[in-house]
C-alpha cells in the first residue's frame, strides 16, 4: 500500500496537515492540489508500506496535475498555473486575443478623449 503525504510551504515552517488514511491517496492528493484544496505544496513523500521504501515524487505529482488541466481542459488557478510553471510542466491554456478595437477603446477611456470626454 502506497500513502502520499504533501509538505506545505508555511512562514513559520514548513508542515504536513492532518489528513485522513483515505485521504492519503495519489488521486486524493493530485485533486486537491489541483482544486487549491492545498496550496504551497513543496514535497509530496511517498511511503511504500510493502517495500518500505519512502520517495519523494513532487515532479511526478506535478506533471499528473498538469496533465489533468488537458484532460478536463480547464486552466489551472493563477497560484497552480505559477506551482507548475515552476516546475516546468506544461498546462492547459486558452489562448485569448484582445481585438484591437478594445485597446483603442481602453485608451480612449484612459485619455478622456471622444465620447469618455
Amino acid at each position: 500500500m502506497q500513502f502520499y503525504i504533501p509538505v506545505i510551504a508555511h512562514p513559520a515552517g514548513d508542515y504536513i496537515e492532518e489528513r485522513n488514511l483515505d485521504a492519503c491517496t495519489r488521486e486524493q492528493v493530485i485533486n486537491d492540489i489541483f482544486s487549491g484544496q492545498i496550496e504551497d505544496v513543496t514535497q509530496v513523500w511517498c511511503i511504500d508500506t510493502e517495500t518500505g521504501r519512502l520517495l519523494e515524487v513532487i515532479e511526478d505529482i506535478a506533471i499528473d496535475v498538469g496533465q489533468r488541466t488537458f484532460e478536463r481542459a480547464d486552466e489551472p488557478h493563477e497560484e497552480l498555473a505559477d506551482w507548475l510553471d515552476a516546475r516546468g510542466v506544461e498546462y492547459f491554456e486558452v489562448e485569448y486575443e484582445q481585438p484591437d478595437y478594445i485597446e483603442h477603446a481602453l485608451s480612449a477611456r484612459q485619455l478622456g478623449v471622444g465620447r469618455y470626454a
